[in-house]
């Protein structure tokens, strides 16, 4: 109801190419053409699966699943959290359509910041058995433990100004042989780099 108290408008469909608008439906426009034309006049001909099948192909572009799916296979984490990203995915692999539950999980699985898949693999997991509750709610907790560590670090560092004229700063004391290890965090992907002091 609006603020008025008169009843809210339903949504109306006008058959634009815009998946999520489409899962939403009372016709009008080109979707309400398409009803009337084919659909009405016979009706115990259709099943739902085949209106909905039939409605969609009437209204999107024909490469429209293609394009879906080439954006559902480049799709990536990014950074993003994980239910973020898996929500994100799952709207893809609906677009596109007849993704199954397996393939899904080995997409998310490649789709996933590197610190999440090596995480996955040490303890144990697998794209090939493991189902999508178990990474996510994995990678949930890896995201919280990522974001400690984060907040521990820059509690440490805050508590410890390293200026040029401290002699305890690590970097007045560290040897120009010696590696440094360069951590980046779960944003990026994380990875121990050596770096060299030229």
């Amino acid at each position: 109801m609006s603020s008025r108290g008169d009843p809210k408008r339903p949504f109306v469909y006008q058959g634009e190419p815009v998946f999520s608008t489409y899962q939403r439906w009372v016709l009008s426009g080109r979707a309400y053409a398409f009803y009337s034309r084919d659909v009405a006049r016979k009706p115990s001909r259709w099943t739902l699966s085949r209106f909905f099948t039939e409605l969609f192909d009437h209204c999107f572009p024909t490469n429209f699943r293609t394009v879906q799916r080439e954006k559902y296979l480049a799709f990536r984490q990014m950074g993003h959290p994980v239910r973020n990203y898996r929500r994100d995915l799952e709207d893809l692999a609906d677009s596109v359509g007849r993704i199954s539950k397996r393939d899904f999980v080995i997409r998310f699985w490649q789709g996933a910041d590197l610190y999440l898949r090596i995480k996955w693999a040490e303890n144990g997991y697998d794209p090939e058995e493991s189902s999508i509750g178990e990474l996510e709610q994995s990678a949930d907790r890896f995201e919280k433990a990522a974001k400690m560590r984060d907040d521990e670090e820059s509690r440490w560092l805050g508590d410890h100004d390293y200026s040029e004229d401290d002699p305890s700063s690590t970097s007045s004391t560290s040897d120009a042989s010696e590696p440094q290890e360069l951590s980046i965090g779960p944003q990026e992907d994380v990875l121990n780099v050596e770096m060299w002091d030229i």
